[in-house]
C-alpha cells in the first residue's frame, strides 16, 4: 500500500511540474504555432472539398471515408499536438460538406 501512494504522489507531482512548465511557455509565447490558436473557419464551400481531398460530387460515404483517413493522419494524439488546428479545420470542412450533401 505504501508503494501505491508513492507512485500516485510521483504521478501527481510530475503532472503539476509539466503543467507549470507548459503554462510558463505559453505565457512567454514559446508554445508551438497551432497548438493554442483559435480555429479558423474554412473560407468557402469549394475549399471544403479541397481540405477533405475529395471531389465535389462525392456522396456521403466518400466524404466520411476522406474525413476518417485525414483524421487518422493528422489527429493530435497520433501526429503531435501541433496539428490541433489542422484537425479542427478538417472537422469543420467535414461538417460543412455533410451539411451540403444532406441539404441538397
Amino acid at each position: 500500500m505504501d508503494s501505491f501512494f508513492q507512485i500516485a504522489t510521483y504521478i501527481v507531482i510530475s503532472f503539476l511540474i509539466n503543467h507549470i512548465w507548459r503554462q510558463g511557455r505559453v505565457q512567454r509565447g514559446e508554445e508551438e504555432k497551432g497548438a493554442l490558436a483559435p480555429v479558423s473557419p474554412v473560407p468557402s464551400a469549394a475549399a471544403y472539398w479541397d481540405v477533405l481531398e475529395i471531389e465535389p460530387t462525392s456522396d456521403l460515404q466518400e466524404i466520411k471515408r476522406g474525413y476518417r483517413a485525414l483524421i487518422k493522419k493528422y489527429h493530435p494524439d497520433i501526429a503531435g499536438h501541433h496539428y490541433n488546428l489542422k484537425c479542427a479545420e478538417i472537422t469543420e470542412a467535414y461538417r460543412q460538406a455533410i451539411n451540403t450533401v444532406v441539404d441538397s
